[in-house]
């Protein structure tokens, strides 16, 4: 019996979406230094708060699996519609809803009661599984900022601003560079709160992640 083609598409979407729940942060600092992230700092699940709870290892791991569970659906459905499985205006769609799902996986996540980060990773490894040139291009903005500033949010908001213009620039197919502005416009609104205090200039700088005391 022929699967409907609607199964698919759905099983991808839901998988997408599933992947993007995953709260990366929150079990890897648990694992790092024993801290539920969600009483630590800002609260938040992601890579900047994982840094001040559990140090910088945890917090690269937590970077890597936030931008690969935001890649693999887009990757996935950019592999099926280049070997013909959907019609080209389908694919289209299927790349872009699971680049979607994916995101919102990760800001309202069913594991965490629709709770979730502001998207950073994730939208990164979205937009960077649309296009790898724009999506290192913008990597590249947030690590000149982030070096001159010390302000990860600034960074993080002015990288990922960059991604869509970039896409323009390298004459990405335009329909991935409106999906990578509302994506992030999607994750400057969940900065919502950095943005008020940067505004105040009381929003937080990197700092070195204090060592656990040796009891000597």
């Amino acid at each position: 019996m022929n699967m409907p083609p609607c199964l698919p598409v759905a099983l991808l979407i839901v998988g997408s979406y599933l992947a993007g729940s995953l709260p990366f942060g929150l079990w890897i600092a648990k694992a790092f230094s024993g801290k539920d992230i969600r009483e630590v700092g800002s609260g938040n699940i992601g890579t900047t708060n994982v840094l001040r709870a559990a140090g910088w290892r945890a917090a690269l791991i937590v970077f890597v699996l936030d931008s690969g569970k935001g890649a693999a659906g887009v990757l996935i459905a950019k592999a099926l519609a280049a070997r013909g499985f959907y019609p080209p205006n389908a694919g289209l769609a299927l790349i872009l809803g699971a680049g979607a799902a994916a995101l919102l996986g990760h800001t309202f996540s069913v594991f965490l009661r629709m709770r979730g980060g502001r998207g950073v990773a994730t939208g990164f490894g979205v937009l960077t599984a649309l296009s790898w040139t724009a999506g290192l291009s913008g990597l590249g903005v947030f690590i000149v900022l982030v070096t001159a500033t010390r302000i990860v949010s600034l960074a993080s908001m002015a990288g990922a601003a960059a991604i869509p213009v970039f896409m323009v620039a390298y004459h990405v197919r335009p329909a991935y560079s409106i999906f990578a502005a509302v994506a992030t416009a999607l994750v400057i609104a969940r900065h919502a709160p950095n943005i008020k205090r940067l505004l105040r200039g009381e929003e937080s700088k990197i700092v070195e992640v204090p060592k656990e005391p040796s009891g000597e």
